[in-house]
């Protein structure tokens, strides 16, 4: 992993392509933010070229919509 301006660049989990993300991002508690922020977790994989299928890929934004409207649910504001 390298550092470059703040933001690392994440290899793949099969080392065939980095994608720079930082380490971690936050999510605005609001809602409104949620489907942002779980298509980047899908576009990641996407370019990570993990193999899943797109029923596949469909899963993990449903889960990962899940769990972030969760968090912005059940956290306080600033709690990020």
């Amino acid at each position: 992993m390298t550092e470059d301006g703040g933001r690392s660049a994440l290899m793949s989990p099969l080392d065939t392509a980095s994608f720079p993300v930082p380490y971690e991002w936050g999510v605005e508690p609001d809602a409104g933010a949620v489907p942002a922020a779980r298509r980047l977790i899908v576009d990641i994989a996407r370019f990570w070229k993990v193999p899943l299928s797109q029923d596949a890929l469909r899963d993990v934004e449903l889960c990962a919509g899940e769990l972030l409207a969760n968090a912005v649910e059940h956290t306080r504001p600033g709690a990020w």
